[in-house]
């Protein structure tokens, strides 16, 4: 969810970006393009791409069923991007001094794309089943706000968005395939005890609020 650099180098130690901890840290180490890059992060977000690589991999090659241990490392790819986008927000408004219009922007920008993704490519009605785009598209304002507004507090909304989830799943239901139209006005997939799409939003989307929202927050406070 943030692609943050292009400078020469020549420049002195006074120039250089304090921003994050690369240009707190290196700052004077790096040239201002370099510098102005978070190595952690990147690591991070390395590590991320690795992990989703490897996940779809092995759903497309490697017949089911599949270890544990496979779908538990597929699994953290996801965590990785949620974490990595909160841990940005905070940056973009720490040392960035980013407003909440700059949020804005971007989740009209993720949105309208994973719009047209959904109908070009996968020829089904957007925002229905809260995909990956549409989720953090919504969730960088919310947690801009939420950095801005409730400080470290943001830890315990954070915590008890993760720990409602199974509470909430529980209660009002859960659908193991999110219900999605095809342009053709049938379901894509059929399955019993089949949820609304405000649910799938809520707790049993692809990456609904409860609890991947309180994902982001927390990278906003590792941030």
């Amino acid at each position: 969810m943030r692609n943050r650099l292009n400078d020469r180098w020549g420049r002195g130690v006074a120039e250089a970006p304090q921003t994050g901890f690369a240009g707190r840290f290196s700052g004077a180490l790096l040239p201002p393009s370099l510098a102005d890059r978070d190595p952690v992060v990147d690591g991070l977000r390395g590590l991320a791409l690795v992990l989703m690589m490897f996940g779809h991999a092995a759903v497309s090659f490697v017949p089911p069923p599949w270890p544990l241990w496979g779908e538990m490392v597929g699994s953290l790819a996801p965590i990785f991007f949620f974490l990595i986008a909160g841990m940005m927000v905070t940056d973009s408004v720490t040392y960035r001094n980013r407003k909440l219009a700059h949020f804005l922007k971007r989740m009209a920008l993720l949105m309208s794309l994973g719009a047209a993704i959904d109908l070009a490519i996968w020829r089904i009605w957007p925002f229905t089943s809260c995909e990956v785009l549409y989720a953090i598209g919504l969730y960088l304002p919310l947690t801009y706000l939420a950095v801005r507004h409730l400080g470290r507090w943001r830890l315990l909304l954070a915590a008890a968005l993760v720990a409602l989830t199974p509470i909430l799943q529980n209660q009002l239901g859960y659908t193991p395939y999110p219900l999605e139209w095809g342009l053709d006005g049938q379901p894509v997939h059929s399955v019993a005890g089949q949820t609304s799409v405000w649910q799938h939003w809520l707790i049993d989307g692809w990456f609904p609020i409860f609890p991947w929202l309180g994902v982001m927050l927390l990278g906003s406070w590792l941030g």
